[in-house]
C-alpha cells in the first residue's frame, strides 16, 4: 500500500494583502480496492503565506474524509501528469505564488510557479484545478 501527501498553496503578494489565498493538504492511502483520503484545508487573507503551516497546525480541526472516487481521481491525475523540468516563461511583477508539494515515503517533489502555470507544466493543470476545487468545497476561513 502506497501513501501520498499533496500540499497546494496560493500566496498573494504584499501589494494585494486582501486577496484570498488557500492552503490544502490531502493524504491518500492506496488500498486493494480503491483509495482512502483525508483532506485539511483553509482559506486565509493577508500575508499568512510567509510560511506554510506545520503538519501539527494543519491537522487541527476536523479532517474531511474524501470519497474513494475523489481519491482515485487525484491519484490518477498525479500518475499521468507529464511535466518539463524547467519552465521557459517568466512572470510579471508582483505575482501570486503557487506551491505544489508531493511526498511519498522518501520521494519528494516541490514545484513553485508565479501567476499562470508554465506551459511545460500544463500536465498538472487538471490536478491543480482539482485540488483547488476540493479546497473551495471544504475550506474553513482562518
Amino acid at each position: 500500500m502506497n501513501s501520498y501527501v499533496l500540499e497546494y498553496k496560493t500566496s498573494a503578494p504584499f501589494e494585494r494583502p486582501d486577496q484570498w489565498c488557500v492552503y490544502v493538504m490531502v493524504e491518500i492511502h492506496e488500498q486493494t480496492a480503491g483509495a482512502r483520503a483525508r483532506l485539511w484545508s483553509r482559506r486565509f487573507q493577508g500575508t499568512d503565506w510567509m510560511q506554510s503551516p506545520s503538519l501539527e497546525d494543519t491537522r487541527q480541526g476536523p479532517d474531511i474524509e474524501l470519497a474513494s472516487t475523489d481519491a482515485c481521481n487525484v491519484l490518477g491525475l498525479l500518475r499521468t501528469a507529464q511535466v518539463g523540468m524547467v519552465p521557459q516563461e517568466y512572470p510579471a511583477f508582483h505575482p501570486t505564488t503557487h506551491t505544489l508539494k508531493v511526498s511519498s515515503f522518501f520521494s519528494n517533489l516541490t514545484l513553485v510557479w508565479l501567476d499562470e502555470l508554465p506551459a511545460q507544466w500544463a500536465g498538472l493543470e487538471e490536478l491543480v484545478r482539482t485540488l483547488d476545487g476540493l479546497a473551495a468545497r471544504y475550506s474553513t476561513c482562518a
